[in-house]
C-alpha cells in the first residue's frame, strides 16, 4: 500500500485537546513522520504554530474552526496566510463540516486536501498520501497553473530529502490539526 515518505515533519492546530491527542496517536502510529507538533492550546498558539509551519514543516493540518473563550481563528485564514508567506508544503483542513459547499471554501483557500474528522485512521491516511503525491507532483486541486517549474523542483527535492531522514519522534504541544478528507469523503469512524 502506497504511503507517505518516512522522516516528514508535520505540524497540527485543533482546539480539542482529545482531537489533538487522536492526530498524533494515529500519525505516530500509521504514518512514520521524524516528529509531529501540536498546537491549540490558547490565541497565542496560533502565531506559534504559523512560525513552526514556516520553519521546518512538511505537512499542516489545521481545524477549520478554531474555537477559543477571546476569539476565533479560521484554518482557512490560516491557510491563506502560510501561502501568502511562502509556505510550500502540503496544506491540509481537518474538520467535521465537509459538505460540498465548506470543501469547495476550503479549497478555494488553498488547501491541498480535506479530511474528515469521522474518518478512521487508516482513511486520514490514505487521504493525506494521495494529497501528498499530487501536491509533490505540483498538481493544484484548482488548477495547475499557479506553479512555477523553480517551485516544483525545490518540492519535489524537499520530498525526496525528507524520504532519506531518520525519523526522531517527538510530540509538542497539546493541539493537533483538523483535516478533511478529499471531497470524494468516504466517511468512517474516528475512533
Amino acid at each position: 500500500a502506497p504511503s507517505l515518505p518516512h522522516g516528514l515533519r508535520i505540524v497540527c492546530i485543533d482546539d480539542s485537546a482529545i482531537a489533538q491527542r487522536l492526530l498524533v496517536h494515529q500519525l505516530m502510529k500509521l504514518a512514520a513522520p521524524a516528529e509531529v507538533r501540536t498546537y491549540g492550546n490558547d490565541p497565542t498558539d496560533v502565531s506559534e504554530f504559523v512560525k513552526q509551519a514556516l520553519g521546518h514543516a512538511d505537512i499542516a493540518i489545521l481545524d477549520q474552526n478554531i474555537d477559543f473563550p477571546q476569539k476565533t481563528f479560521l484554518g482557512t485564514d490560516i491557510v491563506e496566510e502560510l501561502l501568502s508567506q511562502g509556505f510550500g508544503g502540503l496544506l491540509c483542513i481537518r474538520s467535521a463540516n465537509t459538505a460540498d459547499h465548506d470543501v469547495a471554501l476550503y479549497k478555494r483557500s488553498g488547501a491541498h486536501c480535506v479530511l474528515s474528522k469521522e474518518f478512521s485512521g487508516e482513511e486520514m491516511i490514505r487521504s493525506l498520501v494521495e494529497a501528498w503525491t499530487r501536491h509533490s507532483a505540483g498538481i493544484s486541486l484548482l488548477s495547475c497553473t499557479s506553479r512555477s517549474m523553480a517551485t516544483f523542483r525545490a518540492r519535489l527535492a524537499g520530498a525526496n530529502a525528507c524520504c532519506s531522514a531518520a525519523p526522531k519522534y517527538k510530540v509538542r504541544g497539546h493541539a493537533a490539526v483538523d483535516i478533511d478528507a478529499e471531497s470524494d469523503s468516504e466517511s468512517e469512524s474516528e475512533l
